[in-house]
């Protein structure tokens, strides 16, 4: 049976397949980034849309891959207690 990431992967010890895992989520977040504020960008410029007061997305993000249910519920109580 071949794993869900392809052919090209297989006989990869699984350290190698964690750490090519780990550098794709940020190279996905920082794309998906990207093409929104250019998405955005465009929309103002010839759309009309009104531009956003402040930064787009948080200064200094990092992602952070959540593992365990106690970790889910830590995070869902700071976004809870920490409305904007």
């Amino acid at each position: 049976m071949v794993p869900w990431y392809g052919p090209h992967l297989t006989g990869r010890t699984e350290t190698e397949l964690q750490s090519l895992h780990a550098a794709l989520l940020p190279t996905v977040i920082q794309r998906f980034k990207t093409f929104m504020a250019q998405q955005c960008g465009t929309g103002v410029a010839s759309s009309g849309w009104p531009r956003y007061p402040t930064r787009w997305w948080q200064h200094r993000f990092h992602e952070h891959v959540i593992r365990t249910e106690r970790e889910l519920t830590a995070i869902r109580e700071y976004i809870v207690n920490n409305l904007m």
